[in-house]
């Protein structure tokens, strides 16, 4: 048996300790301090030590895989020149264990196939650097904005969407905002309550979401240019810019994470399993957070803008906002309804003209023309089909499968009753 040059030092060490303890010279204990082991192994080897003497306390040599030959070998490397020759090392080995009983490891495949020259070795692109920014001089100069989608209530609930705002110059949480889904009326809801509250900032700083950006999708014919809510952000004067990578926008992804570890456990501690419950908290959690993170700025001017707005007018700007003509029946199809406009004093003169719709935040929706809002009455069509953003699919799901089974329910209760009648 083929030992190392320490093995069999240390065996030489155990057995002239255990001879020590034998002897009775030493302690089990003390032995066991010299050799740095327990009493227990210390007994452990003294039982090896009197039934097989020095050749029991060598190391026992652990058993390998078999060695492959060569001829093996240059049988492997035939067969991928000529039938494997472009597979990768993975690919390849998965076939010769599968279809062609090797016994082989993956591993010593590559090394074959490299040195073979069969398989370049790529090397794995570094991570690109994302070197730090500047933070922005003033308080409310750049707001970065962003929707994360989780299990916020630890399954009390639906997973649902939580809209953060945060300052770029102080790293505040600005707003906060539980939302069952990631969509333009629940980042209008939170910019609307922020312009009230702290009035208009100068940019926000957003992802590339169809919330913000137009895609081809959208737009295959080009004409249109802003969103939803670029067109409210530019009427309000805001810039809006589009972050190109998520580490651009790295301060709202760290306080995402920061909310994912905090906000959580804050939530079920109160036990608070309701996104209306929750959203009424948050007031509370922002001030708290804000006290511990939040920096300040280098320049100590507020740089948002005096909010000139209106209720009224901030409601019209954070809207659906649609152009129809008018019919010659003075009516104007929307959203798969049909809306009659009540206005006998108007009726020649709406004919064929272009009135805008509003589809406001609280669901109202009102129709007007030359600033002014028109009467009318709404009739429903039937829907022949649905349309939903990625982030909103699962929502619209949700929908259709409770309706199904509220009319399976529906149906059951009432063959039950004509059974029982």
């Amino acid at each position: 048996m083929i030992t190392s040059i320490k093995a069999q030092e240390d065996t030489i060490r155990r057995v002239a300790v255990l001879d020590r303890i034998i002897d009775k010279k030493i302690t089990q204990v003390e032995g066991g301090i010299e050799l740095n082991l327990g009493e227990r192994q210390i007994r452990r080897l003294l039982i090896r030590y009197n039934e097989g003497g020095e050749e029991a306390l060598l190391p026992k040599p652990r058993p390998g895989r078999p060695c492959t030959g060569d001829e093996e070998r240059q049988r492997i490397l035939d067969l991928i020149r000529t039938v494997y020759q472009k597979w990768p090392p993975k690919h390849a080995w998965e076939k010769l264990v599968r279809y062609h009983e090797f016994s082989l490891s993956y591993e010593s495949l590559r090394q074959w196939m490299i040195k073979d020259g069969i398989w370049t070795h790529q090397k794995k692109p570094g991570k690109p650097i994302h070197q730090s920014r500047d933070r922005r001089p003033r308080f409310g100069e750049l707001i970065q904005m962003d929707g994360l989608f989780h299990d916020w209530f630890e399954g009390r609930a639906a997973k649902c969407c939580l809209i953060v705002s945060i300052d770029d110059a102080t790293s505040k949480l600005m707003s906060l905002r539980f939302e069952p889904v990631e969509s333009t009326f629940a980042y209008m809801r939170m910019i609307k309550d922020y312009i009230q509250k702290f009035g208009r900032p100068l940019a926000c700083y957003t992802d590339r979401h169809s919330i913000f950006k137009v895609n081809v999708a959208q737009c295959t014919d080009r004409t249109q240019q802003d969103t939803q809510m670029g067109r409210a952000l530019r009427e309000l004067g805001i810039d809006l810019i589009w972050a190109l990578s998520a580490q651009a926008k790295g301060r709202v992804e760290r306080a995402n994470k920061t909310l994912q570890a905090r906000l959580i456990r804050e939530m079920t501690l109160l036990g608070l399993s309701t996104i209306e419950d929750a959203n009424i908290y948050l007031e509370e959690f922002i001030a708290e957070h804000n006290d511990q993170f939040a920096y300040t700025p280098s320049d100590p001017k507020d740089a948002h803008l005096r909010n000139i707005r209106t209720t009224e007018e901030l409601d019209r700007v954070f809207s659906h906002i649609e152009t129809r003509v008018v019919t010659k029946n003075l009516e104007i199809s929307f959203e798969n309804k049909t809306y009659q406009i009540q206005a006998p004093e108007r009726k020649y003169r709406l004919q064929n003209q272009k009135v805008i719709v509003h589809e406001m935040i609280n669901g109202q929706t009102i129709i007007v023309f030359e600033g002014e809002s028109l009467p009318h009455k709404v009739f429903e069509k039937k829907i022949l089909c649905k349309s939903a953003d990625s982030k909103e699919i699962n929502a619209v799901v949700d929908a259709v499968v409770d309706a199904v089974v509220g009319d399976i329910a529906h149906n059951r209760t009432t063959s039950n009753g004509i059974l029982a009648a």
